[in-house]
């Protein structure tokens, strides 16, 4: 091949390449900016094979970073309906009095089970008023054996601090592991949706306060 033909085609790639515009589309999204930088210095510093190594052990420990820092949604109810949305996202959703209602924005694991749960039970505690929880488990389709000892913890410690705790959109995988651990009244707790968590922490506060009345 002629050295002009040659050096056009390096040219070309070379152009092609150092294209900024997908580094700046990735800065407007706010997702993986600093790990295309981070590729790319280190393609330049290191070589390509380093350089790409360097990109995947970056992106490992943004998304670790991530699954173990999750955001919790406080959810309300959209209006008269039955979807339940995040409060601090949609000012026209409103709570559901005397009831807490929790959605962690990744998968319970290993790495972020106790924090989620420890939030969660430290704000309950802390708001006048809250007489029980919902907890969204949309978002997990397993648990592993920490993430699964952990949510029995929270489990007693909410019985402990006088808050029902009611499951929402629950997984029948996580359904069954539950029980497989010994959680008592599986099917009790769990509710296939949040409209219908919320309407079981009322029916057994009408049933405890049933039982209040007989009693005296």
């Amino acid at each position: 091949m002629p050295e002009p033909v040659l050096a056009a085609v390096v040219i070309a790639a070379l152009t092609h390449a150092l294209d900024p515009s997908p580094i700046l589309r990735l800065r407007r999204l706010h997702r993986d900016f600093y790990v295309a930088l981070g590729a790319t210095a280190g393609v330049l510093i290191f070589g390509v094979l380093n350089g790409m190594l360097l990109a995947i052990a970056l992106s490992l420990a943004a998304m670790m970073h991530r699954l173990a820092s999750p955001y919790i949604a406080r959810l309300g109810r959209l209006g008269s309906s039955h979807n339940f949305v995040d409060l601090t996202r949609h000012q026209e959703a409103s709570e559901t009095p005397g009831v807490a209602i929790w959605r962690p924005g990744e998968p319970l694991f290993f790495g972020n089970a106790d924090t989620i749960f420890g939030e969660i039970l430290s704000r309950s505690r802390g708001e006048a008023g809250i007489r029980a929880v919902v907890l969204s488990l949309e978002e997990s389709s397993d648990l592993d054996s920490t993430a699964l000892d952990a949510l029995m913890e929270f489990d007693g410690a909410m019985r402990v601090a006088g808050l029902r705790l009611q499951f929402a959109r629950v997984h029948d995988r996580v359904r069954d592991l539950m029980t497989a651990a010994g959680m008592a009244d599986v099917d009790g707790c769990c509710s296939f949706s949040v409209d219908d968590a919320i309407a079981a922490v009322g029916q057994a506060a009408k049933s405890s306060a049933a039982q209040s009345d007989s009693s005296q």
